[in-house]
């Protein structure tokens, strides 16, 4: 039975207002463990790079004493060997950044659809990877190439935003564009759907 100065809302407030600090309180813990871990874990790899140089090291000693010198070339070779395929991965993995980078440049460019950008995106990474050079770039000639390419194509046809109509996108009485929605350019399109995401979202299902 509550007195007169108890307010239940009051109480359920409080409730939530202690639940959403306990998990905001949850959320640090986890973030501050997941960052000791990833130091942990770097200072054993540290530890193990370290500890297996020390252990090189010795072993060339001991090949230098005995005379081995084939066994010293071996070595030194997978050491030149693993260097050169660290830098390769190194450069690859900055190759395909820059290309994935390139492919949602060139979908925007070719007026993709704002629902379809990430999988026209994935479509044109798909189309350049073989095209670029060594280091990811494309020429401005072959990015030309490659959006018309897309634009003429019927199976890209649906991800992308048709030209625009000689009628400019004039509106109707009622402030409605008249256009088709797969005539909008993705400036039209991204206005309209600031403007009024209902009617972007009736006319991007009646184009279907």
């Amino acid at each position: 039975m509550t007195t007169e100065n108890e307010n239940p809302a009051d109480d359920q407030n409080n409730v939530v207002a202690k639940l959403t600090k306990d998990l905001s309180d949850m959320a640090e813990r986890i973030e501050a463990m997941d960052r000791k871990n990833q130091e942990l874990l770097e200072e054993k790899r540290k530890k193990s790079e370290a500890a297996k140089a020390a252990e090189e090291e010795l072993e060339k000693e001991k090949l230098k004493k005995s005379g081995d010198v084939d066994k010293l070339l071996e070595i030194e070779k997978r050491k030149t060997e693993a260097a050169e395929k660290a830098t390769l991965d190194l450069l690859n993995e900055i190759k395909q950044e820059k290309i994935k980078s390139l492919a949602a440049s060139l979908a925007n460019e070719m007026g993709g659809r704002p629902e379809s950008i990430k999988i026209l995106t994935k479509c044109v990474v798909e189309e350049i990877s073989n095209l670029v050079d060594a280091k990811g770039n494309l020429s401005d000639v072959k990015q030309k190439l490659v959006i018309q390419n897309f634009k003429d194509s019927t199976e890209y046809k649906p991800l992308l935003i048709g030209n625009r109509s000689s009628g400019g996108g004039a509106e109707g009485s009622s402030g409605e564009t008249t256009q088709a929605f797969s005539d909008l350019t993705p400036k039209e399109s991204k206005a309209l759907f600031q403007k009024d995401p209902k009617r972007w979202e009736q006319m991007k299902s009646a184009s279907k």
